[in-house]
Order: C-alpha cells, then structure tokens, then sequence
C-alpha cells in the first residue's frame, strides 16, 4: 500500500481514540484501504511521535511485586516405610488380572500395561484397578501393586520349567 496524507490522518485519528493496531486497521479497511495491522504497525513506528496525542508510557504497565522467596528447608528427615519385596505368588496374581482397554480406563485406573491386547482394533490392555500412592504421598500412576512390582526387585525369580 502507498501511504498517503489521508490515510496517515486517518492512523493517528484511529489510535488517538484509544483503538488498538486491531481497531485501527478495521477503520482502514472500512474506508476503502487495504492493509493488515501489521502494516498499521510498521507505519505508526515511521511517523513522528508529535503527530500522535496519546502516549504509551510504563505508567501504564501494572506494577508486579517480585515473588516471595520459599520458605527455609527444614532438615527433618522422614523416613520411608522399609520396601518389600513382591512374592512370586502376588506377579502370579498380577498376570491373571484380566484388565480393561486402554481407551476405556478411568482417570483413577492403574495406568500399567498388560502384556495380552484385545477387542475389534487390537488395543492394548491396562490394569485399571484403582490408583494408590507413592512412598511420598502423591497419587501414582499404577495400584499399590504395580507400584510395588515396579520399584521394587523380585524377592524370588521363577523358575521356567
């Protein structure tokens, strides 16, 4: 677009009603220029700043206070629950949980993947029984079960016969 007189009187009196670059180029377009608000932002930049009556300065920026620092460590150590081993007899257990699709699982479903997949489209199966926690607390992705299966080694390995 070639900038005329017209056109930059137009600009500065779209902006100085307070309009954004938005506005601005809206105005324009209505009066029969075709331009996109980048190029109203690229021209506001080359014309003087004594042809515009509204200023942008940092008064109008909000004023953010920096962030609290945290809270001092405390050195109080809290000791985890001894980690037990899994029997043979509760992997054994594990391996006949029949499951459910992965699609079909809940939010609160163990999220650990069974090795034998399923149904129309051949998905794979995960536990789904009801989530536990972790040794910190927060909710895990898998039953206490599977938890335990996977941090925590085979007391026991089996025998393949």
């Amino acid at each position: 677009m070639i900038w005329t007189d017209e056109a930059d009187a137009l600009l500065v009196r779209l902006w100085d009603e307070g309009g954004s670059l938005s506005y601005v180029a809206n105005g324009l377009q209505q009066a029969g220029y075709a331009v996109s608000r980048n190029a109203i932002a690229g021209r506001k930049h080359r014309l003087p700043r004594e042809a515009f009556k509204r200023r942008t300065t940092t008064s109008l920026m909000t004023f953010k206070p920096p962030p609290k620092p945290p809270p001092p460590r405390s050195n109080n150590v809290t000791k985890m629950p001894p980690r037990t081993p899994l029997t043979v007899t509760e992997v054994d257990a594990i391996s006949k949980t029949p499951g459910v699709e992965y699609l079909d699982n809940g939010s609160n479903g163990c999220k650990a993947i069974l090795p034998e997949r399923s149904g129309k489209w051949k998905l794979q199966k995960v536990c789904g029984k009801p989530r536990g926690y972790d040794y910190n607390g927060s909710m895990s992705s898998y039953c206490p079960t599977h938890f335990r299966m996977y941090t925590n080694p085979l007391a026991v390995r089996k025998q393949h016969a």
